[in-house]
């Protein structure tokens, strides 16, 4: 059942835009006030949607059914015009596009200076965001007054060169910005394939003429894209020190130009989230001052972005920490995280992804099991398994079919494994990059005498000497991020769970 746009919109709102829909609905909506207002309070007390619940309601309410999708569009737009006037000054592009209407009004009404005041303020903030796109609209509005009033003064000449210009820069950004696209999709391959030909790719981009032209004469955007772009190879190459001195610069960058920071707040919030996951593994002290700063990135509740900016800044920071917790195998201290991140992912439930909903479950069954807690692990990792699709995150959907095989192993569940272990194997073999690890870690799984009975510890010791050995090898050592094997044959050994490994 599809869910109205209307009910989505709803429970996406502010309390602050909540509280001043109420009143804009009574001042604007005649000889509907409360009809209209009752289904919005009906709204938004369903936690989720049931067309036959909401039908019930307003029956209840004495509002009438018959027309409900139609009184549901009517709500949806009014909720959108109200949005577009508390909104329209809240942000720079917004406040630009409302210049344009004003523009085209009052040349059509022939206020010329007026027009030409608009103008020169459109312009000037155009120029601030580099909204070039904008920056044309706007410079045919004033070539539209040189023409048809010449005694302004304005020559069309100069203003088809300045349109020039702005459009040469659009094409610069638009360059710079499929540069960025093409990197970030190496990046994800470098991730998935794990070879080296995908890490060659990326000395093909930093070829392009862009990068020749010296960045003092860039655009800040466009500086700031190929910037991304250089960032994106270090991290594929696993040269951090450089993409963490890349991503210092697009901060400088950002923050000596405040307007562009705060046009971009999703870009400059996610350069800082990639901040720290650098420092995670570094510093721990600039770790948390960093992840301090990073939190501290919070819009006010009147910025039309505060929502969604503000569940990336609490998915990006908690995600990193507790991967940063679970790396050090300070399992305790991740398991204290787990409430918080529970609420916040309800919380911020409309503006985060499965991609990020994966890794958080992935995470915190991992936490769960290291922990001890190995039937409510169990309980997650089911959930896990069901509720995405292993395309999603092909290397966490491989660690986690591992992860679930030692879950069932801690609960003595035998069974389950011989089955369990027969899917995981059908699953490997369609993959063509898996780490050895993986594999090995797979075949110790193959058969019950590697895993119960007297010869266990034996199987055991085999199993760490040959991760040993495996882990010197490429990038073999990158999979014992998931999850620290070494500690697990320890718990094994000693029959305790991670967490007590010291």
């Amino acid at each position: 059942m599809a869910v109205p746009h209307c009910f989505q919109l709803i429970h996406a709102l502010s309390a602050t835009e909540k509280r001043t829909f109420s009143v804009y609905a009574r001042r604007h909506v005649i000889g509907g006030e409360t009809r209209y207002l009752r289904l919005f309070e009906i709204i938004e007390a369903m936690p989720d949607y049931h067309e036959s619940a909401l039908r019930q309601q307003m029956l209840s309410a004495g509002l009438p059914v018959k027309w409900v999708k139609a009184d549901l569009n009517y709500l949806y737009k009014l909720l959108l015009e109200h949005l577009r006037l508390i909104h329209r000054d809240k942000s720079a592009h917004m406040q630009v596009s409302g210049y344009l209407t004003e523009i085209e009004i009052l040349v059509h009404k022939g206020l010329i200076a007026a027009a030409e005041k608009h103008i020169h303020k459109a312009i000037a903030l155009a120029q601030a965001i580099e909204a070039w796109d904008v920056l044309q609209r706007i410079y045919l509005w004033q070539r539209r007054i040189a023409v048809t009033h010449p005694e302004s003064g304005l020559s069309s000449t100069k203003i088809v060169a300045a349109i020039s210009q702005a459009q040469a820069k659009l094409q610069q950004f638009n360059s710079a910005l499929h540069l960025y696209e093409e990197a970030a999709e190496l990046r994800k391959l470098a991730v998935q394939k794990r070879d080296t030909q995908t890490l060659r790719k990326f000395d093909a981009l930093l070829k392009h003429p862009l990068f020749a032209i010296k960045s003092a004469s860039l655009p800040i955007l466009t500086k700031i894209r190929l910037l991304q772009v250089q960032g994106m190879r270090h991290y594929a190459k696993r040269a951090f020190e450089d993409e963490f001195q890349v991503h210092l610069q697009i901060i400088a960058a950002f923050n000596k130009h405040p307007l562009l920071r705060a046009a971009y707040a999703a870009d400059y919030a996610a350069i800082h989230a990639r901040v720290i996951s650098i420092l995670k593994n570094k510093d721990q002290a600039a770790f948390q001052q960093a992840l301090l700063t990073f939190r501290q990135i919070q819009p006010t509740d009147s910025e039309v972005h505060a929502a969604y900016i503000d569940a990336y800044v609490f998915a990006q920071s908690y995600m990193v920490e507790l991967s940063a917790y679970l790396a050090q195998g300070a399992y305790e201290t991740a398991y204290r995280l787990l409430q918080v991140i529970d609420k916040g992912l309800h919380k911020h439930r409309m503006h985060i992804g499965d991609g990020v909903r994966f890794s958080f479950d992935f995470m915190s069954t991992y936490t769960l099991f290291a922990n001890g807690h190995y039937a409510e692990a169990r309980l997650r990792m089911h959930q896990l398994l069901n509720a995405y699709s292993k395309e999603l995150r092909p290397d966490v959907f491989q660690f986690a079919r591992l992860l679930d095989l030692m879950i069932h192993l801690a609960l003595g569940n035998y069974s389950n494994i011989r089955s369990a272990h027969a899917s995981v194997a059908y699953q490997f073999k369609k993959h063509p990059r898996l780490y050895a690890i993986e594999n090995r870690i797979l075949k110790y799984f193959s058969h019950p005498r590697f895993y119960s009975g007297r010869d266990q510890f034996i199987h055991l010791e085999q199993l760490a000497d040959d991760l040993q050995q495996i882990s010197k090898k490429g990038r073999e050592q990158l999979a014992l991020g998931y999850i620290d094997f070494y500690r697990w044959i320890r718990s094994r050994r000693e029959k305790v769970p991670m967490s007590i490994i010291r």
